[in-house]
Parts: structure tokens; C-alpha cells; sequence
């Protein structure tokens, strides 16, 4: 897995019960770098406020801080100081392990730190944070997955020298120069998901990429990358339109169904040609939410999942087609995460019922937050945890496969 926030006035506001989208909206390829990027959530309820608050200082707890001591282990500490998180560990763990951080987790997970900074929770510990994950990633040549293009960005909110954003286009650049352009890099990755039977990745996979290029044609105008995201986000809708798609959006018995029908609503949401596709696709993602405000993995596999729950959550939110949120879909849904919370502030990753060891995957913890600061976003009657947002102005700026139930990987491919 490798990962903006558009922006626009709130014009009308359109109901749930109106089930419509607007037809003459723009598309998301015509708005800025505003898919993430939506101005201190000051109103955000109470409960989230804390929720996002213990579990960004647990992500500080678990980085492997470079410069001073964000993360509170001692500035003489036994973490490999490369800025990053570990993939798992115990829910017990309090600190980084000596292990070194994965590359393809530092945007993954340090958008969480960052969704918290722009909250105005936990400040000077999350730009610490976020300080060191951007050393980190500068230093290693590795880090190079979409979401490091899109919170490199978006960190330069926080760093102001322009460092991040060029480090962005430098490692998008090279990578796709390394696969013989965008296209030739975006089939590849929708081969590569198919031949490992993880067909609904497809679309995690190039939605993000789109996101990534999308995030870089706002930092740099009329450079080619509003191409290549046009070249992703076809990529998707291409495959979910062909007589044989690798992934079906039609069966969910498909593997990892439930994220490829999230991620391909976003995908779809950045045309007004596939808006037929878009409202399927849509319906069939809210058709499958559970009582408790949940999704399941898939067909086979029908019991709550929270990173499918983070990932539906979190395609509600940016998948905005003509000014309709399902701000209720969205509330319930964030219940359910907050209220899956541990004492510790962040997640458990596996299903102990299953009788296997308790873990924690800092990534689960980024992505929920990620989801549940998005939940916040968007616009409706209501915002994602039912408070009135009316008339509210959004400010402008612009996996590793597996068949069962199992943690989604960014894998390095992606």
C-alpha cells in the first residue's frame, strides 16, 4: 500500500433520504489538494477528540524517535532510530522494538500523527513525531509507497521549508522512471495483486497511487502528474467495467471484497462520466454495512473487521460524488472504532476468539485514526459523529495477500 483533500463551498446540502448525487458537481480531478487537508476539526465531538488523542500518543510511544525524545523511552533508548514503526507487537509493548522499521509503513502511519496536528491534539509530541519520520524517510531511498508521496505534501503544513514536498517528487519520480512509465507502473501493480488472488487490492493499490499523483499536481501544476492520476484511476475503472474484471464488484466472495469496493467507489468518484458506477457502487458498499456500523472482509468471511471498517470509513469520506455524504453510514461506523479502542490507545489486529496471540499493528492503529479524522470530513446534515455541520465551509488549499482474514499489507510492489 503505498497514499489529498479537495476543496469546494457547500453550495447545497443533499440528505440521506435523497439517496441523489448532483450531476453538474465537478469531478475530484478538477478540485485542489483538499482530499485530506480540511482545516482544524474544532467541532469534533468530544469522544473522538479523546480517541484520536490516545491513540496518536500511543503511534509517539511506538516510533523510533531520531531526535530527542517524542517518544519518551529515554534519549538513550534500544530502537534502531530510523523514525518509523514496527509492523507488530505486543498490545503490552510500550516502546519501538530494536527491530528495524519496515519502509513501506512511514506514510501509512504517520498520517495519524498528522490528522491529530491538524486537530490541535497532542501538538508538540506529533510534529516531533512526524519530525523524525520525515528524517527517517529521507534517509532510507526505500520509502517510496503513495501514501509517503501524499503526507510528504502534506507534512510541509507542518515543516514549512518545502523539504518534504521535494522529497516527494524525487521518490515518485524515480519510481515511476524505474517502471517505464505510469501506466506500465499501474498495470504492473494490478498484474502483480491478480496473480497473488488479491484481486480487491487492485483497486487500494492505484486509488492511493492516484491520490499520490494528485497530491503532487497540487504542489506542482502542470508537471504531468494530473496525467498520470487520470492514468490510475482508469486503470480501476477500466477493470471494474471489462466483461472479465480481475476484480468483480458483483461478487463478494471475492478476496478482500469489501476494500475493493471501497476503493473503487473513490476511484469512480473522480470522473462524472462513471457516476452510474459510482451510485452502484456506493449502494452495494452501504447495502453491506453490519447492524453494529461495521463491514466484514468478505462473502466467506461475514464477521466485523476493523481495518475493512477503517478502509470503508475512510472511502465514504473521500469518495464524494455531487455533494452526498452518508453521514449516518459514517457515524456508525466510527462508533464502532472508537468503541474498539484499548486501554492503551491503540487496536488489537487480531481476533483473540481465534485463538491466536494478541498483536497490535501500528498501521491498524494509523489507518483507524486516519478514518475516524475523516469521519469528520465531508459534507450532510450531520457530521460523522451526528453533530449538526450545516452550512459548514471546508476550508480551501488545496497488502500482503492473503485469503483469510489477515492484516492488509502495503506490500512493497505497491
Amino acid at each position: 500500500m503505498r497514499y489529498t483533500t479537495w476543496s469546494f463551498t457547500v453550495v447545497c446540502l443533499l440528505s440521506e433520504a435523497c439517496g441523489g448525487v448532483d450531476p453538474e458537481a465537478p469531478p475530484a480531478s478538477t478540485q485542489s489538494l483538499e482530499v485530506l487537508r480540511v482545516g482544524p476539526v474544532t467541532r469534533a465531538s468530544l469522544p473522538l477528540r479523546q480517541s484520536v488523542s490516545r491513540a496518536a500518543s500511543r503511534l509517539c510511544d511506538l516510533s523510533a524517535d531520531i531526535l530527542g525524545d517524542s517518544a519518551r523511552n529515554g534519549l538513550v533508548d534500544a530502537d534502531p532510530d530510523d523514525g518509523g514503526w514496527d509492523w507488530t507487537l505486543p498490545p503490552s509493548s510500550t516502546s519501538h522494538s530494536s527491530e528495524v522499521s519496515p519502509e513501506n509503513l512511514y506514510g501509512a502511519v504517520a498520517l495519524a500523527p498528522w490528522a491529530a496536528w491538524r486537530m490541535g491534539i497532542v501538538q508538540p509530541r506529533a510534529r516531533g513525531a512526524l519530525r523524525d519520520a520525515f528524517l527517517g524517510a529521507e534517509r532510507n531511498v526505500l520509502v517510496d509507497s503513495p501514501p509517503d508521496f501524499v503526507w510528504l505534501v502534506l507534512l510541509d503544513d507542518v515543516l514549512k521549508n518545502g523539504r518534504a514536498t521535494a522529497l516527494a517528487r524525487e521518490r515518485y519520480d524515480a519510481r515511476v522512471v524505474a517502471a517505464g512509465g505510469a501506466r506500465a507502473q499501474g498495470e504492473a501493480i494490478r498484474d502483480s495483486r491478480h496473480a497473488a488472488g488479491a484481486d480487491g487490492l487492485i483497486a487500494y493499490d492505484l486509488t492511493w497511487l492516484a491520490l499520490g499523483a494528485l497530491a503532487l499536481d497540487g504542489a506542482f501544476p502542470n508537471a504531468g502528474y494530473h496525467a498520470d492520476f487520470e492514468t490510475y484511476a482508469a486503470i480501476v475503472v477500466d477493470d471494474l467495467t471489462s466483461p472479465s474484471p480481475d476484480f468483480d464488484y458483483r461478487d463478494p466472495h471475492e478476496a478482500f471484497y469489501t476494500q475493493g469496493l471501497a476503493w473503487s467507489l473513490v476511484a469512480a468518484s473522480f470522473e462524472s462520466s462513471t457516476r452510474p458506477l459510482f451510485v452502484d457502487l456506493r449502494e452495494r458498499l452501504l447495502a453491506a454495512q453490519l447492524a453494529d456500523g461495521a463491514w466484514a472482509w468478505s462473502g466467506d468471511y461475514p464477521a466485523a473487521n476493523l481495518q475493512v471498517t477503517a478502509h470503508a470509513l475512510m472511502a465514504l469520506s473521500l469518495g464524494i460524488h455531487g455533494r452526498f455524504s452518508p453521514f449516518r453510514a459514517r457515524r456508525a461506523a466510527a462508533s464502532f472504532l472508537i468503541s474498539r479502542q484499548q486501554d492503551n490507545g491503540g487496536w488489537l489486529s487480531t481476533d483473540a476468539q481465534a485463538g491466536t496471540p494478541a498483536e497490535e499493528a501500528p498501521l491498524l492503529d494509523a489507518e483507524i485514526v486516519l478514518s475516524v479524522y475523516l469521519a469528520e470530513t465531508g459534507e450532510g446534515l450531520e457530521d460523522g459523529l451526528g453533530q449538526s455541520s450545516a452550512g459548514r465551509h471546508i476550508s480551501p488549499l488545496s497488502v500482503l495477500p492473503a485469503l483469510a482474514p489477515a492484516l492488509s499489507a502495503p506490500g512493497k510492489g505497491s
